[in-house]
């Protein structure tokens, strides 16, 4: 009989173990859980003052960018905020341009070749008749 109560009393400590591991286990996750809700909370609250400093960001953004109230747009402050890179490529932009509309504004005066013909005949026909 000594040997089977040695093992009852090996199968006890087994069931109190296990009993143990889930008191312990509860125990653990139960601060688990409180740890990481505190964390959650921690995360929630940088959130909102991360969207904050966005919004305010955004505003401040949206007030640089901003018609002036006559409509037109304050040029001034955009080009003082700009670097010698941006404004050599615009200066490069406002000269292609200008190229561009001084040479559709010669071919808007140039006659086409139907009308030059037409204008070489009418005047042609008119020194055969001696009309002028």
């Amino acid at each position: 009989m000594a040997d089977g109560y040695k093992l009852g009393d090996g199968l006890k400590k087994l069931v109190l173990a296990g009993i143990g591991a889930v008191a312990e286990t509860t125990e653990k996750s139960s601060e688990l859980i409180d740890n990481l809700a505190k964390k959650g909370e921690i995360t929630v609250e940088q959130g909102k003052e991360l969207n904050k400093e966005l919004k305010h960001n955004l505003r401040q953004t949206i007030d640089r960018n901003q018609k002036k109230p006559d409509g037109s747009d304050d040029i001034g402050v955009k080009l003082a905020g700009m670097t010698m890179d941006e404004l050599d490529a615009l200066k490069t932009k406002i000269l292609q341009t200008q190229e561009k509309l001084k040479n559709e504004t010669k071919t808007d005066f140039t006659p086409d070749n139907e009308e030059l013909k037409n204008h070489e005949n009418r005047t042609a026909g008119q020194e055969e008749t001696g009309e002028e």
